[in-house]
């Protein structure tokens, strides 16, 4: 998740989707400063990075949904 999309991380809905078995979850650490979404309850499984963990992730994944 990145820009705006980061705000998806106070639904719980979302928040928990790294819990399906293959799924693999990062948000812009950056994006998330910026608007002022408080990120030190997100579950250490999603990873807190940049640009780089999607480019990383486009590379590996069959399937990429960016938001």
């Amino acid at each position: 998740m990145m820009d705006k999309g980061v705000r998806l991380l106070r639904k719980y809905s979302v928040a928990n989707l790294f819990k399906i078995p293959g799924v693999i979850m990062s948000f812009c650490q950056y994006s998330a400063d910026i608007i002022g979404v408080s990120t030190d309850k997100i579950a250490k499984e999603i990873t807190s990075g940049s640009q780089y963990d999607n480019a990383a992730m486009n590379k590996e994944a069959d399937k990429v949904i960016i938001l």
